[in-house]
């Protein structure tokens, strides 16, 4: 269907229905999947999938960024649920590798993270800077999301807990920021709390 010049949407979108008042966002080309996901609209988003597949749960905005990703910066929990169980093995990674988990832990938003535990890699998603959920968690210092995702991440717990070697940190320029782990982080924000638990 070729859609109509209406007022609020771009005619270069590709909007699966039109909506009335839709924010025109042009800086990230997010479209109506994207304003549903942020605004928890889950009825609109079924009745497009039932329509037109759930490959609209997938679409990206010109960052890579998934509903998904909309959904976990806006607590829109219905919407997470029913994108997390319909690809429960989708890695969801924009253009940064950055995941709606790390989003979620960035965030603190624990209700989120207890809903990403359903996708079989979202907790242990990796950034370009190989950073996961718990470097985020820790970095804005959100206990109740570290402990949730310690508890329920064990295959990584090691590999980010672990010290960086002291001689091979004071070779790092301050930008390796890759190197660090999640300890390293607590220890450089002098988080005693956060370095316990961990």
């Amino acid at each position: 269907k070729k859609m109509s010049n209406q007022k609020g949407i771009q005619p270069d979108f590709k909007p699966f229905y039109l909506v009335k008042d839709m924010p025109i966002l042009q800086d990230t080309g997010a479209d109506v999947m994207h304003f549903w996901a942020a605004t928890d609209n889950v009825t609109n988003i079924k009745k497009a999938i039932n329509e037109s597949g759930t490959q609209l749960l997938l679409v990206t905005d010109w960052h890579g960024n998934h509903p998904l990703h909309y959904a976990a910066a806006c607590s829109s929990y219905e919407t997470a649920r029913l994108i997390i169980n319909t690809f429960p093995e989708n890695q969801f990674l924009n253009q940064d590798n950055i995941t709606p988990a790390h989003i979620a832990a960035q965030r603190g938003d624990l209700e989120m993270l207890k809903i990403m535990k359903n996708s079989k890699t979202l907790l242990n998603g990796v950034t370009l800077l190989n950073w996961t959920p718990l470097h985020f968690a820790v970095l804005y210092n959100h206990m109740d999301a570290v402990q949730f995702i310690i508890e329920n991440s064990q295959d990584i717990i090691h590999l980010l807990t672990e010290e960086t070697d002291n001689c091979l940190l004071d070779s790092f320029q301050p930008l390796d920021f890759k190197f660090f782990s999640a300890l390293d982080i607590a220890e450089v924000m002098n988080l005693p709390d956060m370095i316990e638990l961990l």
